[in-house]
Protein backbone atom coordinates (compact mmCIF):
# COMPACT_ATOMS: atom_id res chain seq x y z
CA UNK A 1 0.00 0.00 0.00
CA UNK A 2 1.50 2.97 -1.18
CA UNK A 3 1.09 6.34 1.01
CA UNK A 4 -0.19 9.33 -0.09
CA UNK A 5 2.72 12.19 -0.50
CA UNK A 6 3.08 16.01 0.20
CA UNK A 7 5.22 18.87 -0.48
CA UNK A 8 7.65 20.02 2.10
CA UNK A 9 9.63 23.42 2.25
CA UNK A 10 11.99 22.94 -0.82
CA UNK A 11 9.47 20.82 -3.22
CA UNK A 12 10.93 17.88 -1.66
CA UNK A 13 8.10 14.96 -1.26
CA UNK A 14 8.31 13.20 1.59
CA UNK A 15 5.69 9.93 2.40
CA UNK A 16 2.29 10.68 4.49
CA UNK A 17 3.52 8.80 8.53
CA UNK A 18 1.20 7.15 9.95
CA UNK A 19 1.67 8.02 14.02
CA UNK A 20 0.61 6.72 17.15
CA UNK A 21 0.67 9.27 19.76
CA UNK A 22 0.79 7.42 23.57
CA UNK A 23 -0.17 9.58 26.66
CA UNK A 24 -1.88 8.88 29.80
CA UNK A 25 -4.20 12.46 29.32
CA UNK A 26 -5.42 13.81 26.65
CA UNK A 27 -7.98 16.56 26.47
CA UNK A 28 -10.36 17.58 27.56
CA UNK A 29 -8.35 16.84 30.30
CA UNK A 30 -6.83 20.03 31.80
CA UNK A 31 -2.90 20.62 31.97
CA UNK A 32 0.60 21.24 30.46
CA UNK A 33 1.30 17.15 29.02
CA UNK A 34 -2.61 17.40 27.04
CA UNK A 35 -2.21 20.15 25.74
CA UNK A 36 1.06 19.82 24.01
CA UNK A 37 -0.06 16.58 23.20
CA UNK A 38 -3.36 17.86 21.18
CA UNK A 39 -0.82 20.79 19.41
CA UNK A 40 1.36 18.24 18.25
CA UNK A 41 -1.62 15.94 16.78
CA UNK A 42 -2.37 19.17 15.56
CA UNK A 43 0.96 20.31 13.75
CA UNK A 44 1.45 16.79 12.35
CA UNK A 45 -2.19 16.78 11.19
CA UNK A 46 -1.77 19.62 9.73
CA UNK A 47 1.44 18.55 7.69
CA UNK A 48 -0.72 15.47 5.97
CA UNK A 49 0.40 13.01 8.42
CA UNK A 50 -2.40 10.23 9.88
CA UNK A 51 -1.96 10.51 13.61
CA UNK A 52 -4.23 8.49 16.21
CA UNK A 53 -4.29 8.88 19.59
CA UNK A 54 -4.11 6.08 22.60
CA UNK A 55 -4.94 7.68 26.04
CA UNK A 56 -6.93 7.23 29.15
CA UNK A 57 -10.64 9.03 30.01
CA UNK A 58 -10.89 9.86 33.44
CA UNK A 59 -14.29 10.37 32.32
CA UNK A 60 -14.31 14.54 32.22
CA UNK A 61 -15.33 15.41 28.77
CA UNK A 62 -15.88 14.67 25.11
CA UNK A 63 -15.33 10.85 23.50
CA UNK A 64 -16.52 12.16 19.80
CA UNK A 65 -12.70 12.28 18.67
CA UNK A 66 -12.46 9.12 15.92
CA UNK A 67 -8.57 9.17 15.99
CA UNK A 68 -8.45 9.00 19.77
CA UNK A 69 -9.04 5.85 21.48
CA UNK A 70 -9.51 5.97 25.13
CA UNK A 71 -9.56 3.22 28.16
CA UNK A 72 -11.54 3.94 31.11
CA UNK A 73 -9.79 5.02 33.48
CA UNK A 74 -9.77 5.81 37.27
CA UNK A 75 -7.88 8.76 39.20
CA UNK A 76 -5.53 7.97 42.08
CA UNK A 77 -3.70 10.17 43.66
CA UNK A 78 -4.83 12.72 40.62
CA UNK A 79 -2.77 10.16 37.80
CA UNK A 80 -5.32 8.22 35.68
CA UNK A 81 -4.90 4.30 36.10
CA UNK A 82 -6.09 1.30 34.08
CA UNK A 83 -4.67 -1.92 34.01
CA UNK A 84 -6.09 -2.86 30.66
CA UNK A 85 -4.08 0.00 29.09
CA UNK A 86 -1.87 -2.42 27.42
CA UNK A 87 -4.48 -4.01 25.71
CA UNK A 88 -6.28 -1.41 24.51
CA UNK A 89 -2.94 0.14 22.94
CA UNK A 90 -1.73 -3.71 20.88
CA UNK A 91 -5.02 -3.52 19.44
CA UNK A 92 -5.04 0.19 18.26
CA UNK A 93 -1.38 -0.58 17.15
CA UNK A 94 -2.10 -3.27 15.36
CA UNK A 95 -5.26 -1.88 13.68
CA UNK A 96 -3.27 1.52 12.68
CA UNK A 97 -0.25 -0.10 11.66
CA UNK A 98 2.01 2.66 12.61
CA UNK A 99 5.04 4.05 10.87
CA UNK A 100 6.21 5.25 14.15
CA UNK A 101 5.09 5.72 18.35
CA UNK A 102 4.77 8.63 20.31
CA UNK A 103 4.42 9.04 23.91
CA UNK A 104 5.09 11.39 26.59
CA UNK A 105 6.76 11.76 30.16
CA UNK A 106 6.82 11.60 33.02
CA UNK A 107 3.44 9.97 33.60
CA UNK A 108 4.35 6.51 34.57
CA UNK A 109 3.63 3.52 33.06
CA UNK A 110 1.90 4.67 29.23
CA UNK A 111 5.59 5.49 27.97
CA UNK A 112 6.65 1.89 29.46
CA UNK A 113 4.08 0.29 27.14
CA UNK A 114 4.31 2.44 24.46
CA UNK A 115 8.09 1.61 24.34
CA UNK A 116 7.70 -2.54 24.63
CA UNK A 117 5.53 -2.61 22.37
CA UNK A 118 7.37 -0.66 20.05
CA UNK A 119 10.51 -2.61 20.08
CA UNK A 120 8.93 -5.69 20.14
CA UNK A 121 7.35 -4.91 16.21
CA UNK A 122 10.50 -2.98 15.66
CA UNK A 123 8.69 0.60 15.02
CA UNK A 124 10.61 3.54 16.19
CA UNK A 125 10.28 4.83 19.53
CA UNK A 126 10.06 8.75 20.01
CA UNK A 127 9.50 9.96 23.98
CA UNK A 128 8.83 13.42 24.72
CA UNK A 129 10.51 13.96 28.58
CA UNK A 130 8.79 16.50 30.64
CA UNK A 131 11.36 15.80 33.47
CA UNK A 132 11.69 13.02 35.87
CA UNK A 133 9.20 12.23 38.31
CA UNK A 134 9.51 13.46 41.59
CA UNK A 135 12.22 11.15 42.86
CA UNK A 136 12.18 11.27 47.19
CA UNK A 137 11.70 9.80 50.40
CA UNK A 138 9.73 12.07 51.69
CA UNK A 139 6.38 11.08 50.70
CA UNK A 140 4.75 7.62 48.90
CA UNK A 141 4.70 9.28 45.60
CA UNK A 142 8.65 10.62 45.92
CA UNK A 143 9.47 6.64 47.15
CA UNK A 144 7.36 5.33 44.38
CA UNK A 145 8.95 8.16 41.88
CA UNK A 146 12.12 6.85 42.91
CA UNK A 147 11.59 2.85 42.27
CA UNK A 148 9.93 3.99 38.70
CA UNK A 149 12.68 6.61 37.64
CA UNK A 150 15.69 3.65 38.94
CA UNK A 151 13.63 0.26 37.12
CA UNK A 152 11.19 1.28 34.15
CA UNK A 153 12.31 4.73 33.28
CA UNK A 154 15.55 3.37 32.31
CA UNK A 155 14.32 0.47 30.31
CA UNK A 156 12.03 2.74 28.92
CA UNK A 157 14.85 5.30 27.72
CA UNK A 158 16.81 1.87 26.54
CA UNK A 159 14.00 1.04 24.27
CA UNK A 160 13.95 5.02 22.82
CA UNK A 161 15.08 5.70 19.52
CA UNK A 162 14.89 9.31 19.68
CA UNK A 163 14.54 11.42 23.13
CA UNK A 164 13.81 14.95 23.45
CA UNK A 165 12.61 17.26 26.58
CA UNK A 166 11.17 20.66 26.72
CA UNK A 167 13.82 22.23 28.67
CA UNK A 168 17.43 21.92 29.75
CA UNK A 169 16.09 21.06 33.20
CA UNK A 170 14.30 18.05 31.64
CA UNK A 171 17.67 16.99 30.17
CA UNK A 172 19.34 17.04 33.20
CA UNK A 173 16.49 15.18 35.09
CA UNK A 174 16.13 12.39 32.09
CA UNK A 175 20.65 12.16 31.61
CA UNK A 176 20.34 10.82 35.27
CA UNK A 177 18.57 7.29 34.61
CA UNK A 178 19.36 7.31 30.27
CA UNK A 179 22.01 4.92 31.34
Amino acid sequence: CELPTHMYKGGSQLPRMRILQVTGAYPPTIGGGPSIGRDMTAYLLDRGHHVSVVTTDPGDGDRGDSDVYRAPAKRIAGAPVEPTFPRLLHRVADQVDPGIIHSYYPLPFYPDVAAAYASTKNIPFVLTCFGAWESSFDSVIGTLGFAYNNTLLRGTLRLTDAAHTLSPGALTDIDTYDG
